[in-house]
């Protein structure tokens, strides 16, 4: 692989990692303020490989004292099929048009979320709380990612 880049993103989404062969990043954070669950859903390039990383993170009180659990999976040597699916989906989705934020007036207890996406040398990022742009793939594409996670097949 070639030379690889960082890019710090604010609030949720600590950094989105690609390279010269795999310009492509994808980072999904939610969390829920009421259940106190965090989620995250990544694509990135690693070592000459496509990885896949999830995350579920429960902010739970033991013994009278708040305590944090999470669960991290991590899978490399995804297909590059599977990231110009993901990319089709986005662009179908036509995420570089998408709003800077979302927010759901009059509501006030549910799901903030974020978005990276890197694509070539385009960037967006994006945010939102009970509000999502219209056909926004993230669900499907979290779903290939927890698919991937426990399936044989790169």
């Amino acid at each position: 692989m070639g030379k690889k880049c960082y890019l710090l993103l604010l609030i949720f989404v600590p950094c989105l990692v690609f390279s010269q062969e795999l310009p492509f990043a994808y980072d999904y954070r939610t969390s829920n303020g009421y259940s106190g669950i965090k989620r995250s859903y990544e694509f990135f390039a690693k070592d000459d490989s496509v990885c896949v990383r999830t995350s579920e993170c429960r902010h739970i009180w033991h013994n009278n004292e708040p305590k944090d659990t999470c669960i991290v999976s991590l899978k490399c040597g995804i297909s590059y099929e599977v990231v110009d699916s993901v990319e089709k989906m986005l662009l179908e989705a036509n995420v570089f048009g998408w709003r800077q934020s979302y927010y759901a007036k009059d509501v006030y207890d549910g799901d903030n979320w974020s978005l990276g996406v890197q694509i070539g040398e385009r960037q967006k990022w994006t945010d939102g709380y009970m509000d999502w742009p219209e056909n926004a793939p993230m669900w499907k594409i979290n779903d290939l990612i927890r698919a991937l996670m426990v399936s044989d097949n790169k």
